[in-house]
């Protein structure tokens, strides 16, 4: 988690600056609305860690 994005304003977060956040409160109170992946994200760790929060992939329908 790299970045904070704000519309079309992107800000660069440092790693210093790890904090505690609920994505599934905020996935479900529409304050997240996509994670983007940077081309050298680990995709399987991402992955990983959000099916442990219980928080899978939109069904495509």
């Amino acid at each position: 988690m790299g970045k904070l994005a704000f519309g079309v304003q992107t800000i660069d977060l440092p790693h210093s600056q790890q904090m505690e956040f609920d994505f599934r409160a905020a996935i479900a109170e529409g304050g997240i609305i996509s994670i983007e992946r940077a081309p050298d994200c680990d995709q399987a760790w991402l992955e990983t860690e959000l099916w442990q929060l219980g928080i899978g992939r939109a069904s495509s329908q």
